[in-house]
């Protein structure tokens, strides 16, 4: 084999080489760069997940406090009734006052007061303890709700997170892929490039 010919086929494997590996750093670039966009797709996924999270439990939050709230006012605006005896009492000193009896209101008036301090000492008692036993059916059924809601963006999260394993898993198959399918480009190339220096060669 002569210099000249010997010179062409050097370059020519030089040339084949260096055209096979500019290839491979490209295809591995880009298939880097394809993973860092995926992975950055998913943190925006997954920051917009966490936001909503947020707003659900944010809006549960709000809503739980103003159901106490609610139950409260409920509560505090049911005022007691006034009892039969209570009423006449009542009566019965505004007609002691108009028949300018004074005395005899007096004593209607101390009973009156003293009837409407039980009453009132009553109604308290029985107000507490229906606020604490609607506050606990209030607290069990929101503990619920919570519970619920913490179900359901679990399951939400963790479904994404599998989303995300299996789209992985595709998307590193398709590099393992394109790498394989490169080698084969290459290796046919390489056959043929011998090919063409074994012609030489016999020449």
């Amino acid at each position: 084999m002569n210099e000249l010919v010997k010179y062409e086929i050097d370059g020519r494997v030089k040339r084949l080489k260096a055209k096979q590996q500019n290839e491979v750093t490209e295809l591995k670039e880009s298939n880097l760069e394809e993973l860092k966009s995926f992975n950055n797709e998913w943190k925006e996924r997954f920051r917009q997940l966490q936001e909503q999270e947020n707003i659900l439990r944010k809006n549960m939050k709000d809503k739980h406090n103003v159901e106490r709230s609610e139950l409260k006012q409920n509560v505090a605006q049911s005022l007691p009734k006034l009892t039969p005896e209570l009423l006449n009492l009542t009566e019965m000193r505004k007609k002691m006052l108009k028949a300018k009896r004074f005395k005899e209101a007096e004593c209607i008036n101390s009973k009156v007061k003293e009837l409407k301090e039980k009453l009132y000492s009553d109604w308290l008692k029985k107000q507490k303890e229906r606020l604490d036993s609607l506050g606990v059916n209030l607290i069990s059924k929101q503990e619920l709700e919570l519970r619920g809601l913490n179900i359901r963006i679990e399951s939400v999260m963790e479904d994404q997170k599998k989303l995300k394993r299996k789209e992985l898993e595709t998307l590193l198959n398709k590099h393992q892929n394109s790498l394989r399918d490169l080698e084969t480009k290459h290796n046919m190339e390489q056959q043929e490039c011998n090919k063409a220096i074994n012609k030489c060669n016999f020449v």
